[in-house]
């Protein structure tokens, strides 16, 4: 799974403030577009006030916004939350669903992607589960962001959409 880094949205804040700035109309006209569509400060302003007043700040917020996070704030911490430990959806205390266990990823998403489920790391293997798991773990099972991810925690389509369920999974379960 290749999840973006802190790095990565500061460059993609960076490149949206030189577009906005930029003398190519139809890049400077694009910009322009997401922070008034994205930036709840900038949504009245004309674009020649926007281009007078937007900052880097501005720029990290639209990229969150961009992203499905709330805030830059909001982004960060969800990078700068841990990771969680290997065995941590094994434990006993999200015990009482059926699982079906794979010995590698590959094996466990073919079984996803022909009789679905949610798929999940174990120490160096995968397994599948159903709502009970998910309900187990305190988390909404019809939450948008599991199809974003695909239902797959390993390897999510999304990262964004991970990102946005390890924070709530987290927020859940504050001893991690």
């Amino acid at each position: 799974m290749t999840i973006p880094s802190i790095d990565y949205y500061k460059k993609n804040a960076s490149q949206l403030l030189q577009n906005l700035k930029s003398e190519d109309f139809s890049c400077q006209k694009k910009a322009l577009a997401k922070f008034q569509n994205l930036e709840r400060s900038f949504s009245h302003l004309s674009e020649k006030e926007i281009l007078l007043k937007a900052q880097k700040k501005h720029a990290l917020a639209v990229v969150a916004l961009e992203a499905g996070f709330s805030s830059w704030a909001s982004l960060k911490q969800s990078l700068d939350a841990p990771d969680l430990d290997l065995d941590f959806f094994g434990s006993s205390q999200f015990g009482g669903s059926t699982n079906h266990w794979f010995r590698n990823y590959q094996e466990a998403k073919k079984h996803l992607v022909q009789n679905g489920g949610y798929l999940f790391p174990y120490r160096n293997q995968c397994f599948i589960t159903q709502i009970s798991f998910i309900e187990s773990l305190g988390m909404d099972p019809a939450d948008q962001d599991w199809a974003r991810i695909d239902y797959d925690w390993v390897s999510p389509k999304c990262p964004h959409a991970w990102f946005r369920l390890k924070n709530k999974l987290l927020k859940k379960h504050r001893s991690l």
